[in-house]
């Protein structure tokens, strides 16, 4: 997926199957219920409760992104950028352990070089959103977490985040838009310090042969 957040954000899971998920799902409420012989405290049912929307939640974000890609990503000119730019590559998006979690593999080559980036998206149950967290051989720091949470606003998993760079306020926001079961496609936006919505990149995800 993605990948590429803001300028330098990509956000996006190989292929797995429902059965999969039924029996995590299965075997995490065993593990409660051996932990806790005999015990039907309301602190359990919570504890389960909480297991079985985090798995919910994943299993609904996977339905969009998981599956191997060939990947397209544009950035389009503007005022403040002349130039277009436009690469290609592959991302490999699988379920992560347990199936609690989203893992993208991403490799892109094109006007702005190689670009490896490896993604992790999970749930927050207590925030009630969508976590992330992107490695990237263009990030300086090596990894980052990102601080905005994804929500679904209707069918659309939109992320916000804000940030500062070179002394200027960026808001920021990433979208994640199913065109079909074998398309979707992740729009990223950036305002500075309170101005105008900008488009920056967009990543069309087509279900690779």
């Amino acid at each position: 997926m993605r990948a590429i957040r803001g300028n330098r954000r990509l956000l996006t899971i190989g292929a797995t199957c429902c059965l999969a998920l039924a029996f995590s799902l299965g075997a995490g409420a065993q593990e409660i219920q051996a932990n806790k012989p005999g015990l039907q405290s309301n602190a359990g049912a919570t504890e389960n409760s909480g297991a079985l929307g985090r798995l919910a939640e994943i299993e609904k974000l996977a339905k969009m992104l998981i599956g191997n890609w060939d990947v397209v990503a544009s950035l389009e000119p503007s005022a403040t950028r002349a130039k277009r730019r436009k690469d290609k590559g592959s991302n490999r998006i699988v379920l992560g352990p347990g199936g609690r979690s989203i893992i993208e593999n991403y490799h892109t080559d094109g006007d702005s070089g190689s670009r490896a980036a490896l993604g992790i998206l999970w749930w927050d149950e207590m925030a009630k959103g969508y976590r992330t967290m992107f490695c990237d051989n263009a990030d300086p720091a090596g990894c980052s977490v990102y601080d905005g949470l994804g929500r679904w606003e209707g069918d659309d998993l939109v992320f916000r985040f804000r940030r500062d760079r070179d002394g200027n306020r960026i808001d920021g926001k990433e979208v994640f838009t199913p065109i079909s079961p074998f398309s979707y496609t992740v729009r990223f936006f950036e305002s500075r310090n309170g101005g105008p919505e900008d488009a920056t990149w967009t990543v069309t995800n087509t279900k690779a042969e």
